[in-house]
């Protein structure tokens, strides 16, 4: 598993329709052209180079958008730039909404993780903890954090910023994975069990839940839980030896339970 994974930016970016963007009204009010509209487009299939090739565009129509819409804008093209790994210029984007908006806080979230991405930490956690102090009752700015901890091993602090996530969306997924991880290895195995486990009412088919918790069983020598939840990531993914190799330990009561899950924690699950 690749040691990074961009994470993705869970908000929506999608406020105007793609079809219905220049058929009068709103859209039309904005634009004379589709590049905005097609930039949408590309952002939703994922074309993130297409996607800032036509707000680029868009922008360089001033004739035709109004002052409230470049930021928006701005920040479309910010956000395709971060998916294509182009930190730097994308930083450059969610300065430009920032100047714009200087109280928003999902601006400074997502300029803290092209900045923590680009290596400057100490800009990344003063960011997160500026769009905490704008919108203190934000679940992706204290989820942000919990990432920045995480990869300083904090994870004191990790548990904390999820806890707090937690607290303002109990539904968040990627927030109880992460505690989950940050439990097994700080050694509360019963904790990182009874996480995996609310993490599998939502993913119930993700293979490594189900070896992150077996791992977890084994190190409170629930063989037979251990033994069912390597059972299930193996068939669920057959080709990953490592499922292979702790089923076989496990089944021997020699688990390997190579705790793995320090060396995967900071990536993203499958």
């Amino acid at each position: 598993m690749k040691k990074f994974v961009i994470i993705p930016i869970l908000f929506f970016f999608f406020a105007f329709h793609a079809q219905a963007q220049f058929r009068g009204g709103y859209g039309r009010r904005y634009i004379s052209n589709n590049n905005y509209s097609l930039g949408n487009y590309y952002l939703r299939l994922g074309n993130y180079q297409k996607a800032i090739q036509c707000f680029t565009k868009a922008l360089n129509e001033p004739n035709y958008i109004s002052q409230a819409n470049y930021s928006d804008i701005y920040y479309k093209r910010g956000y395709a730039k971060y998916m294509d790994k182009q930190f730097d210029d994308a930083i450059a984007d969610f300065n430009k909404v920032i100047a714009d908006r200087p109280n928003y806080a999902l601006g400074y979230n997502c300029k803290a993780l092209c900045e923590f991405y680009s290596g400057n930490y100490k800009a990344a956690f003063a960011d997160i903890n500026h769009a905490i102090a704008l919108e203190p009752h934000h679940a992706e700015s204290y989820y942000y954090r919990s990432v920045l901890n995480y990869h300083f091993q904090d994870y004191k602090a990790v548990i904390a910023d999820c806890d707090t996530t937690l607290m303002c969306n109990p539904k968040y997924l990627q927030a109880i994975k992460r505690r989950a991880n940050a439990k097994y290895i700080t050694l509360d195995f019963e904790g990182a069990v009874s996480d995996y486990t609310k993490a599998l009412k939502y993913d119930w088919q993700n293979a490594r839940l189900y070896f992150s918790r077996g791992l977890a069983y084994s190190h409170l020598n629930k063989l037979d839980d251990a033994t069912k939840d390597f059972y299930k990531a193996h068939n669920l993914d057959a080709n990953n030896q490592e499922y292979t190799d702790n089923l076989n330990g496990v089944i021997t009561e020699s688990p390997k339970a190579t705790d793995n899950i320090t060396r995967i924690a900071f990536s993203e699950y499958k």
